[in-house]
């Protein structure tokens, strides 16, 4: 099987893609807006006139977006001729990106809860297997003595992650007794060593998702707490053996008896170390490939949507890029839209998004109070529309954080 490969493989920066070698005969490249990758492409070329260029020396079967919610494919994918493949990490967070855009691929792979709930309408999505991994050149085992109790380091927004906030609150009061960190933006060498120095890695996965950090606490030996409810952790794990589960009811409990448990908390972190180095993406990524020629991949619908909503749906998704060209793309789409749909609500709530967008990449510095002032006439014509009046309940309060 051939593979042209994108994004951010097992929600790294590339490592699977780096270190795999295929055991079974699987040619994968890579393909990137620089010089990381086996083949490099212009954000305004399409997707076909790419696949056009490398034939000579490359003709895949199946063309992967890794995380095309943050790292878009090249445009017009939904005309290429070879099998596309979403997989798709966060699609809580970008559901309305995503909806009409993931139209455009022929297979869409997302985590468990996303394939049992099937939360986007008129696509299909395939589970086959937890969607991230360590990354292999950067988590490792240090042998630092274990001198932190319990640790968690990752987003500590608690209006997106609302439960783990709810733990995180509960671990703060343990501080007492226990040398406790609850820590957010670490570079990858101190979020390496703060691991290195855990006893015990607090876990919750947002999605019930095998999510970065259950790898990552693994590979660096610490012993990893997970949510009982978790959907993915018993494919890979086994409680009491490389993993301690945890419910609302024994979070406390279950921490002090494995803290106060030395021999029986490191045999555990020690299993869950070996079982670690099985788990990196690129020790998967033969199985992944298989899996997805298994499938049976559908047409793309993309094209069938009305113009408006194409060219909506391009805006955000080419939003999300933090490359000029695509940025250029978004901004030349929406501006389109307006100028084709000019009093159309979802146009200008679209335009008012873009604007929220460049205040926060530091293009706009009046975007937040641009976009206020066009919610604000929205919400008066729709009343009824609460998204609107979310949106706006934001605008506000960036505004007031910036006044």
């Amino acid at each position: 099987m051939k593979v042209l490969s994108m994004g951010l493989p097992y929600g790294t920066p590339g490592e699977p893609h780096q270190y795999f070698q295929s055991q079974r005969g699987h040619d994968l490249r890579t393909l990137s807006l620089d010089d990381t990758g086996d083949f490099r492409y212009d954000a305004t070329e399409t997707t076909q006139a790419i696949l056009d260029r490398i034939a000579a020396e490359f003709t895949p079967d199946l063309l992967i977006c890794w995380c095309p919610e943050v790292i878009p494919p090249p445009l017009a994918i939904e005309s290429a001729s070879v099998t596309t493949v979403a997989v798709v990490s966060d699609w809580t967070i970008y559901h309305s990106a995503l909806q009409e855009n993931l139209k455009r691929f022929n297979l869409v792979i997302m985590d468990k809860l996303a394939h049992t709930r099937q939360p986007f309408d008129g696509i299909h999505t395939h589970y086959l297997g937890p969607l991230y991994s360590q990354r292999t050149g950067v988590h490792r085992h240090l042998n630092r003595d274990r001198d932190l109790d319990i640790v968690f380091v990752g987003n500590l927004n608690h209006a997106t992650h609302r439960e783990r906030g709810y733990y995180l609150e509960r671990i703060a009061k343990l501080a007492d007794r226990y040398r406790v960190v609850i820590a957010s933006g670490m570079n990858p060498e101190d979020y390496t060593t703060t691991l290195n120095r855990a006893k015990i890695v607090f876990n919750y996965g947002l999605r019930q998702e095998m999510n970065l950090r259950a790898f990552e606490a693994l590979t660096c030996g610490a012993l990893l707490f997970m949510e009982e409810e978790n959907l993915e952790v018993g494919e890979m794990l086994t409680p009491n053996e490389t993993v301690v589960l945890y419910d609302q009811e024994n979070l406390e409990d279950k921490l002090d008896w494995w803290l106060t448990h030395d021999d029986e908390r490191n045999a555990v972190a020690k299993q869950g170390l070996e079982r670690a180095a099985t788990l990196a993406g690129e020790h998967r990524l033969d199985d992944f490939i298989e899996q997805l020629a298994a499938l049976s991949p559908t047409a793309e619908t993309f094209t069938a949507l009305d113009e408006r909503t194409r060219l909506l749906a391009e805006m955000r998704f080419y939003a999300s890029s933090p490359h000029p060209g695509h940025t250029a793309h978004s901004q030349a789409s929406l501006e389109q839209a307006l100028a084709a749909y000019t009093d159309d609500p979802e146009t200008r709530y679209s335009q008012a998004i873009a604007l929220l967008d460049q205040f926060n990449a530091g293009e706009n510095a009046n975007g937040a109070k641009e976009a206020l002032v066009l919610l604000h006439q929205l919400t008066q014509a729709h009343p009824e529309e609460a998204t609107l009046w979310m949106c706006m309940c934001e605008c506000v309060w960036i505004c007031a954080c910036v006044c």
